[in-house]
């Protein structure tokens, strides 16, 4: 005979399995809203790496992470087309053209165009019509060899392992700022205030995006892990940079170095530069707002440093891209407009110092 207390506690487990079993259904009901959001706008989501149709793929030649080769896909507000290469750019033969001009631009996401809606308004792509435009005697290529996530140590496996065998004239490097995020890891724990921070899948898009837009949780993310940015030793970071530039120069390419651009300004009213800065803080959630312009300023003097003690010209793109949501969408990616006035301003120092020439010119 079941007692008085045992079907208590029976009912009790029962209530408690139905709240469980309710909130678990309600999670991957919003989990599957937000994936087929994400299918939608962008043509993929991260569900779709186990049907084999992720947007990037392991390439077993290079080692490299590349868009998945010779795949188009298309969502209401952006549609990505990578080559047989894995990159966001049209088909480009290993053979180099007679009088040709080939010229790369190696990065990450700001690069690629992650926020862009096609191949064509990338900054690479406006940059390849501008010079043909402006030198119409010539064929000029221009290969967008920017990957989302790239640190400098992947750059200089693109730049060795891809961009090698296509003989370009001409490498643009425009590094940004992956590499910043690894300041914060193992930078020490979160005190009693801050929220707890879940583990979850990579793969679940919801939490993400509860967590890149809601201040609460970022701000509790981050409250007991502040560095002092005075105090970070950016000596490995140069290492990481004099390689990149050296390994470039070994193989025979010219170079051009760009700075850092960034949409949040010390000159901005705090409050825009706190929205601006929003999604930087996220992914570098151990320095406040003073703490990342500083960082950025000294990874850019490490930038310049570097190249001009290699000989390497540089443009300061950081000085010369306004900051605000007109050029920028978030920290550091373009708009569209973005990357016109990039395109337009690379264009304009790549002809006024006369770097657009064929090896055959040289």
């Amino acid at each position: 005979m079941v007692s008085k207390s045992d079907a208590v506690a029976a009912a009790s487990l029962g209530r408690v399995l139905r709240i469980v079993a309710l909130t678990l259904a309600f999670l991957f009901a919003i989990e599957a809203i937000v994936q087929y959001r994400s299918y939608l706008r962008f043509g993929f989501s991260t569900l779709h790496t186990s049907r084999q149709q992720s947007l990037y793929v392991d390439d077993r030649e290079t080692g490299l992470r590349l868009l998945r080769p010779n795949k188009i896909v298309r969502g209401q507000m952006q549609s990505i087309a990578a080559n047989s290469l894995g990159l966001r750019s049209p088909e480009i033969s290993l053979r180099h053209p007679a009088h040709g001009v080939r010229v790369a631009v190696i990065g990450a996401s700001s690069v690629m165009g992650a926020t862009e809606r096609d191949n064509e308004h990338t900054f690479p792509a406006q940059l390849e019509g501008l010079l043909r435009e402006a030198m119409p005697h010539k064929r000029i290529d221009v290969i967008n060899a920017g990957i989302a996530g790239y640190s400098l140590a992947d750059e200089r496996a693109m730049l060795e392992r891809r961009l090698a065998p296509l003989r370009p004239d001409l490498v643009i490097l425009y590094t940004g700022f992956n590499d910043f995020a690894s300041y914060c890891r193992g930078s020490g724990r979160a005190d009693a205030r801050t929220l707890p921070m879940l583990t979850v899948p990579n793969w679940w898009l919801s939490y993400d995006l509860l967590k890149k837009n809601t201040a609460a949780l970022r701000t509790g993310q981050a409250s007991g892990l502040r560095r002092n940015v005075l105090a970070v030793d950016l000596e490995a970071y140069r290492a990481q940079v004099e390689q990149l530039v050296t390994s470039g120069q070994r193989l025979g390419m010219r170079l051009v170095m760009l700075t850092n651009a960034r949409s949040f300004r010390r000159d901005q009213p705090i409050d825009e530069q706190l929205r601006l800065s929003s999604l930087t803080r996220y992914y570098t959630p151990c320095f406040d707002l003073e703490g990342l312009h500083t960082l950025w300023d000294r990874h850019n003097q490490v930038l310049v440093s570097v190249a001009q003690a290699r000989g390497v010209p540089v443009l300061e793109l950081d000085r010369l891209v306004p900051g605000s949501e007109t050029y920028f969408a978030g920290g550091n990616h373009f708009t569209e407009l973005g990357d016109q006035l990039v395109a337009h301003t690379i264009a304009q120092f790549l002809l006024q110092r006369h770097l657009v020439e064929s090896e055959d010119a040289l």
